[in-house]
């Protein structure tokens, strides 16, 4: 069946990311050089090695990259050709790219830039109350910029001017989201709020209970924060997941907490190291959340909580060297299927049941995943690159 779907395989160092654009897959190997792949045939078409890279975007004709040292670049996607050079800052993460213009913060200074994503000339520059450790995220209206001093604060993109803020927030790795003009914002002291988008205006403000009460707070001083990401908005839930494996439901309108739910082992002291929580909960067919640790995958109902199903990693990989062995690497939610990624290579589909649909091998550990124009790209911990076709995939189910 993997020898049908498959369209191609590269041979690539160790590949650590994936990113794609209309045309191209470019990989980025352990060397942190990166390499672009012909997405139709697998074919090498230019490689990079002039500066170690940390992390890729895609925008459009181009691939904007934030170097290992310091600065950010940008290349032509199809030759290679680097178009420019900014070398004023260090940043955490993938630069964040909207509507021609290239928002660069630091993680060393509480400066932002606005470049010109064709010529990487300054438009702007402002302050921030502290360094960034998650890229901005901008809109037409805005650009929102949360901290490392627990602050939000909403900026015009032509200009750079603050329109609201700051605010508090609980600094996470990922960007912030927006949603029908409001942001979900968690608080260091455990309270989720609503904010008007254009205003900051406050709609609501919550604590998370569970049974017992209160969550804990945040400790200021954790080097990661106990909530995983900003909040998951699904239909009218706004969903919170803890990285203990507490998961808390709110209406979207009203703020009214709906459900909580301990994941299973998430209050285990001898399971803590292997469930720990580390990505955003994900939708699969409009009614189950989906939600992964290194250890299992979850699927809860998003109207109750419930788990539905769970998927052990040491079940499907046949060992219990869990954490040590073969953990999940990734799981993700592609149109109506769930696809996982273990440490033994293997690549696993499975529908809004829990049921598993179809497997692949990859060589080495599945390390990374890409998903664009029907074509599910692959990467082996031992440096090959694999395009298979989704629909042959789910045809074979």
């Amino acid at each position: 069946m993997s020898e049908t779907a498959i369209q191609w395989q590269t041979r690539v160092e160790s590949t650590f990311g994936l990113t794609h654009t209309e045309n191209m897959l470019i990989c980025r190997d352990e060397q942190e050089h990166i390499h672009a792949l012909a997405a139709a045939t697998g074919d090498i078409r230019w490689t990079q090695t002039e500066h170690p890279t940390e992390a890729v975007t895609g925008a459009a004709d181009k691939i904007v990259a934030t170097a290992t040292t310091r600065g950010v670049y940008a290349v032509d996607a199809t030759t290679g050709h680097r178009n420019w050079t900014y070398d004023e800052a260090t940043l955490f993460g993938p630069p964040a790219v909207h509507d021609g213009t290239v928002f660069v913060g630091c993680k060393d200074s509480t400066q932002l830039t606005a470049l010109d994503v064709e010529t990487g000339t300054p438009l702007w520059r402002t302050e921030t109350v502290g360094p960034l450790r998650a890229p901005p995220q901008a809109t037409n209206d805005l650009v929102f910029v949360a901290d490392t001093t627990h602050h939000l604060t909403a900026l015009k993109p032509t200009t750079g001017e603050r329109v609201w803020g700051p605010v508090e927030c609980t600094p996470t790795t990922t960007p912030p989201t927006v949603t029908d003009n409001t942001l979900f914002v968690p608080t260091p002291a455990g309270e989720v709020r609503a904010l008007e988008a254009d205003t900051g205006r406050l709609r609501w403000a919550r604590e998370p209970t569970t049974p017992d009460g209160p969550t804990q707070q945040d400790d200021p001083s954790a080097v990661q924060p106990a909530i995983v990401a900003w909040p998951t908005v699904i239909g009218d839930h706004v969903v919170l997941l803890r990285r203990d494996g507490h998961l808390y439901t709110f209406d979207k309108a009203t703020g009214d907490q709906q459900w909580t739910t301990a994941l299973e082992y998430a209050t285990n002291e001898q399971r803590r190291n292997t469930q720990t929580f580390t990505t955003a909960p994900r939708v699969i067919a409009t009614e189950t959340l989906v939600v992964n640790s290194r250890s299992h995958v979850y699927g809860c109902d998003v109207t109750t909580g419930d788990v539905k199903w769970m998927i052990a990693a040491d079940a499907i990989t046949g060992t219990s060297r869990v954490g040590g062995g073969y953990p999940v690497t990734f799981a993700t939610v592609v149109d109506e299927t769930l696809v996982i990624g273990t440490g033994d290579g293997h690549v696993y589909g499975y529908n809004t049941a829990g049921d598993e649909q179809w497997s692949l091998r990859v060589d080495g550990a599945a390390s990374r995943m890409a998903w664009h124009n029907e074509t599910l790209y692959l990467a082996g911990g031992r440096g090959a690159t694999y395009a298979y076709c989704m629909a042959t995939l789910r045809e074979s189910a």
